[in-house]
């Protein structure tokens, strides 16, 4: 499926418009991209918290047991920034200002658009991770039903960059289908307090089954 893009310039020529574009597509589909994402910020964050924790002595156990297995052996761990790592705080810091400028434009839009009150985002952002591990048995069906029935977030909204690697996948009409921006993008989904104020169905999404390491962030 090719997602509905929405130009972030449209935001300053015609704010009305560019409201009405991204309503349209969450409304329609959950889920949109606008464009205005810095990209090589985002790779830079990417290569250098890879080679960290390819460096890394992590303890394997206390890693696994406070993460989510998602089968194939892969596990999912949430980081929250600040990482008291200086060069990655300092480079996720540049990802989180490009990305807020983004998002204070959607959230203004939104609102609007809504006749809600401003600032309905929290500003949050987090790093996901994905890594191998030891295998585990998902033969019961509550165990393979937790990695392939995807979730909904509690937010407003969620916006995420282009991931190190693909595997997100959104239920659009029914059916599981990937969901990676565009270089130089950013993805935006409905979650469940849209539903509350706007009436617009919350996006239910999730990353089953990978077969490589694996980093993304998201603002909410």
């Amino acid at each position: 499926m090719e997602i509905p893009t929405v130009r972030s310039g449209l935001y300053q020529q015609d704010l009305k418009k560019f409201s009405q574009q991204l309503a349209e597509a969450l409304e329609t589909f959950g889920v949109v991209q606008i464009d205005g994402v810095e990209q090589q910020l985002v790779d830079d964050f990417y290569d250098k918290i890879k080679e960290y924790y390819a460096q890394s002595s992590e303890p394997p156990a206390k890693v696994f047991n406070c993460s989510n297995y998602k089968g194939n052996g892969f596990y999912e761990t949430t980081l929250f920034p600040p990482l008291a790592i200086p060069e990655l705080d300092q480079s996720i810091e540049k990802v989180r200002k490009n990305i807020s400028s983004l998002a204070d434009q959607v959230d203004a839009a939104i609102t609007s658009h809504y006749g809600l009150p401003s600032k309905m985002m929290r500003k949050g952002m987090r790093i996901k991770r994905y890594f191998k591990g030891p295998e585990l048995d998902i033969s019961s069906s509550n165990a393979k039903n937790n990695i392939l029935e995807g979730h909904h977030d509690l937010n407003f909204i969620t916006m995420a960059p282009s991931a190190s690697v693909p595997g997100l996948e959104g239920l659009i009409d029914g059916r599981w289908l990937p969901l990676q921006a565009e270089r130089g993008h950013l993805l935006a989904w409905a979650a469940n307090k849209m539903t509350t104020h706007c009436g617009i169905k919350s996006f239910l999404h999730r990353v089953p089954f990978l077969d490589s390491e694996r980093y993304s962030m998201i603002y909410y």
